[in-house]
């Protein structure tokens, strides 16, 4: 779960219960829990724990549970679905049911593969982060004794690779005194 700001928090809830209305639409208008729409009531749990956390989840799997529970209480007390609404109605409900599933599911990938596109980018600048502290060092941003035994490795690689393996030189400069420097800079 990545931590939202409040505006796409909101339009993240927003949006679940939007899928939340349209889905229950589908389900009274395509006859109750006998409908092929009634698996759909999983989706607004699903993508409330992948936007926001157990918690929403749990909120939202419990709205969606009473909601069956309603329609099957509802079945049994004789309530026959639809209910009656004018015939003319049938084909814009019928449309407006599915052009909304098929926008909230298209809105909410589109956030999803946004978040996850963030997230990897942050990775990335991590990773590199770390591998820059790794070879570096913290005070001096000069380079350390693990990226100088990095860098001889792999050029002694390539002088055997390459036949000649003796063509490889090492330079030890010591310079007096220094430990009172790195000593005064905290060293």
């Amino acid at each position: 779960v990545l931590r939202l700001r409040p505006w796409p928090r909101a339009c993240g809830h927003a949006l679940t219960a939007v899928l939340y209305a349209v889905v229950v639409a589908l389900v009274y208008h395509e006859g109750g829990l006998a409908s092929l729409a009634t698996p759909w009531l999983v989706t607004p749990p699903t993508f409330a724990i992948l936007l926001f956390g157990r918690r929403s989840a749990a909120a939202w799997t419990a709205l969606c549970g009473a909601t069956i529970a309603a329609f099957a209480v509802a079945g049994a007390a004789g309530v026959r679905f639809p209910v009656a609404y004018p015939a003319a109605w049938e084909g814009r409900l019928t449309f407006g049911s599915h052009l909304g599933l098929v926008c909230c599911n298209a809105v909410l990938l589109f956030v999803f593969e946004r978040m996850r596109a963030t997230a990897q980018a942050r990775a990335e600048a991590a990773s590199a982060a770390l591998a820059r502290m790794a070879y570096r060092d913290a005070l001096t941003g000069l380079a350390n004794r693990a990226h100088f035994a990095h860098r001889l490795d792999a050029t002694l690689a390539r002088a055997r690779a390459a036949g000649e393996p003796r063509r490889v030189v090492v330079l030890l400069l010591d310079l007096d005194g220094f430990k009172r420097v790195n000593d005064s800079l905290g060293h």
